[in-house]
């Protein structure tokens, strides 16, 4: 494996361990939280999860590789919030 190779390798484990710690954080303080003044806004967390999930599978296409979406699955009762 080339530097280049490994470095996309390490962007895209990169991409995808910030996915799962937004992903976790979004799971316990859900998708949307109030200011001060009362405003719902979207948790900062799920864009995080749009733009990281981005990068890794951009990172996976240059590197030729698949993965696998199906694993990621929970099973019956037990939604993701933003699964792969």
């Amino acid at each position: 494996m080339d530097t280049e190779a490994r470095e996309t390798l390490r962007v895209a484990c990169d991409s995808l361990e910030a996915f799962y710690r937004a992903r976790d954080i979004l799971a316990k303080e859900g998708q949307t939280f109030s200011t001060t003044t009362g405003q719902v806004k979207k948790h900062p967390c799920v864009d995080i999860c749009k733009n990281e999930r981005s990068g890794f599978l951009s990172a996976m296409r240059q590197l030729n590789l698949q993965w696998d979406e199906s694993e990621e699955k929970r099973g019956p009762g037990r939604p993701t919030v933003y699964g792969l």
